[in-house]
């Protein structure tokens, strides 16, 4: 919950908006919540499932083909374009690998002993 959070505030700018009016605050929240509510959904069905996937790159491929989901909307074809970008996220998004400071998946899945010892 903290890594999506952390996501949505650092990337989605959750918390920054542009006007001092409290009605305008409160419409670009909601903006930007729905916005990223479909991004976790596109994430979700795109690389959620692999642990080798970093989430920081997928919300990039997400934000990056945003006006192509727009226009998906307004013209039809939205379907080919989701699967476009789920293709995307799968192909690529990779967590670096890292010798001198190990990202969390290598540190769970290559670095640690899980060999359990009963006493």
């Amino acid at each position: 919950m903290e890594r999506l959070f952390r996501l949505w505030k650092e990337h989605g700018q959750i918390d920054d908006w542009r006007s001092k009016k409290p009605w305008r605050i409160l419409c670009e929240l909601y903006g930007k919540l729905a916005a990223l509510v479909i991004q976790q959904w596109l994430i979700h069905e795109g690389c959620w499932k692999d642990p080798w996937r970093s989430l920081v790159k997928a919300a990039q491929v997400v934000r990056r083909e945003a006006n192509r989901i727009m226009v998906a909307l307004y013209e039809g074809g939205l379907e080919q374009v989701l699967r476009s970008i789920v293709r995307c996220m799968r192909s690529g998004c990779r967590v670096e690998r890292r010798r001198t400071h190990p990202s969390t998946v290598q540190l769970l899945l290559e670095g640690l002993d899980w060999e359990l010892t009963l006493t």
